[in-house]
């Protein structure tokens, strides 16, 4: 199985039905591989139901990015990010849910390191998804699209096993 969904819809007032009817998935990509960020934007920007309006390279940069974006009255739908760049993973989710409270958006992490205590800590913390970077690839666009829908995402080894754990902890 590449990717798994599982509708948890976490917070039900922020769902993708939210959007106007044709309007585009707004995007914001943070990782500090300059390669990858690049793959995510060209993969999502071929996809007519994404705009990436953002890839950045660090924590802090995209905490910039989204107080820009939402100065100017925009924002963003979902955020792919990255857990071990600078300022990455807990850190990222901790300091985006301080600053936007209940309007923070989904966040999906994306991955090498894909162990189960790590997945199972970012989901933890509110992480809508989890991608590892090996895993990703033509499907990328439906897991994100899944995401801003209120699913939880995931697409890592061992995905059933770290599902039934998380269902464990949730109880």
């Amino acid at each position: 199985m590449v990717g798994r969904r599982i509708d948890v819809r976490r917070n039900p007032s922020r769902t993708g039905s939210d959007r106007r009817v044709g309007q585009q998935v707004r995007v914001a990509v943070a990782d500090d591989d300059p390669h990858l960020r690049a793959a995510v934007t060209e993969v999502l920007g071929a996809d007519d139901r994404f705009e990436v309006v953002g890839a950045v390279e660090s924590g802090d940069a995209l905490l910039a990015l989204l107080r820009g974006l939402a100065d100017d009255g925009a924002g963003v739908d979902v955020v792919l990010v990255d857990v071990r760049m600078p300022g990455g993973g807990v850190a990222a989710l901790r300091s985006l849910r301080e600053t936007f409270g209940d309007d923070a958006p989904p966040v999906v992490v994306i991955s090498a390191h894909t162990s189960a205590r790590l997945v199972l800590d970012m989901l933890a913390e509110g992480a809508a998804g989890y991608l590892g970077k090996g895993r990703i690839g033509a499907n990328l666009a439906d897991l994100v699209a899944g995401a801003v829908d209120g699913e939880l995402v995931l697409a890592v080894p061992g995905a059933q096993e770290i599902l039934r754990r998380h269902a464990e902890t949730a109880r």
